[in-house]
């Protein structure tokens, strides 16, 4: 006999879980904790930071600003 839906579901959970585990991602059913969310949030912030500091960023906003945007 075939399994229950309830059975194929943990069953694909469990597996796609040990997948996201090999990569280093967090379970599927993983509910973040508010430290978790303030550290990737932390984290979006740094990247953005560098790339909004770097050398082609501050070149392509003074061009914009001489020039006009290019649409």
């Amino acid at each position: 006999m075939g399994k229950s839906a309830d059975e194929r579901h943990a069953y694909a959970l469990e597996v796609l879980n040990q997948d996201r585990e090999v990569l280093g991602a967090p379970p599927l059913d993983h509910i973040p904790t508010d430290n978790e969310l303030a550290q990737a949030q932390a984290q979006r912030d740094k990247a953005y930071q560098k790339q909004y500091r770097s050398w082609h960023a501050r070149w392509n906003r003074f061009l914009d600003r001489v020039l006009g945007p290019a649409y």
